[in-house]
C-alpha cells in the first residue's frame, strides 16, 4: 500500500489550485515555491503571540488556557480499493482548551472574512482536527471548537509616527462548523489523485505549469534551431 504525508496546508491551497502541482508536491518532486511576502510572516507571528487567553476571549472565543504549540501527526487513513493511505502532518497556529475542558483548534489568516476563504482555510482546519483526534502516538484530544481567526487589514488604516509606520486593521472570527464525515469524504478524491502513477491534468489557470509549458517551448525551439546551425 502507498503511504503519503497530506500536509494540512496544501490541502487548503494546493490541492484545488491545480492537481498536477498537488501531485508532484505530494510525490516529493521539487516545485519552485510561492513567494511569501515577508509582512504576512511577522503577522502570523504577531497574532500568535498577543491572542493569549484573555484576549481570545473578549473576541467569543471559549478560551481557558493557550496550550503548548506542537507538531500533529495523524494515524493513517485507509483506502484499500486505491492501495492508498494518507497520513496527516503539520503545525496548528493554536490549540486552546476550552471552557468545557476539550481541545479548540484556531486558524490565524490575513485575509477578507470571505465564506471562499472560510470554506478554503475550514479544510486546513479540519485536517488537524483529524489528526489532534486519531494521533499516531500522542494521546488523543476530543476537538469541540475550531475557528479561523482573520486580520482584516483592508477595514483599518496606516499610520505612520515617523520613524514608525503601523497597519491597524480588524480582527474577525469565523467558527468552523465541524464535519468529521464530510472531511474524510473530501479525503477521498485526494487519494485517488494520488493514486495515479502518471500525473494528472494541470489546472489551465495555473501559473507554474504555465511557465514550465514555456519553458519547454522555448528549450525545443532553441534546440531545433540549434541542430539546423
Amino acid at each position: 500500500m502507498k503511504s503519503f504525508i497530506v500536509s494540512p496546508h496544501d490541502l487548503a491551497w494546493m490541492a484545488d489550485l491545480c492537481p498536477r502541482c498537488y501531485w508532484m508536491k505530494s510525490r516529493h518532486y521539487r516545485r519552485i515555491g510561492e513567494a511569501m511576502p515577508m509582512i504576512f510572516q511577522h503577522i502570523d507571528k504577531g497574532m500568535k503571540v498577543a491572542l493569549d487567553e484573555e484576549t481570545l476571549r473578549g473576541l467569543g472565543v471559549p478560551c481557558k488556557n493557550v496550550l503548548d504549540q506542537r507538531k500533529v501527526f495523524s494515524r493513517p487513513f485507509e483506502f484499500p480499493e486505491l492501495g492508498v493511505q494518507l497520513s496527516i502532518s503539520g503545525f496548528p497556529d493554536t490549540l486552546i482548551e476550552t471552557d468545557d475542558g476539550e481541545c479548540g483548534v484556531l486558524e490565524y489568516k490575513t485575509c477578507l472574512p470571505h465564506p471562499e476563504n472560510e470554506r478554503k482555510y475550514s479544510k486546513q482546519v479540519h485536517a488537524y482536527i483529524h489528526a489532534i483526534e486519531r494521533p499516531a502516538d500522542e494521546r488523543p484530544m476530543q476537538v469541540s471548537y475550531a475557528a479561523i481567526i482573520a486580520f482584516d487589514a483592508g477595514a483599518g488604516d496606516f499610520t505612520v509616527k515617523a520613524p514608525h509606520a503601523a497597519i491597524r486593521g480588524r480582527l474577525h472570527v469565523m467558527e468552523v462548523d465541524i464535519s468529521r464525515t464530510s472531511f474524510q469524504e473530501g479525503l477521498a478524491p485526494i487519494a485517488e489523485m494520488l493514486s495515479l502513477d502518471v500525473w494528472p491534468d494541470p489546472s489551465p489557470d495555473c501559473q507554474h505549469c504555465a511557465y514550465l509549458r514555456d519553458v519547454r517551448r522555448l528549450s525545443d525551439a532553441m534546440e531545433r534551431k540549434a541542430a539546423a546551425a
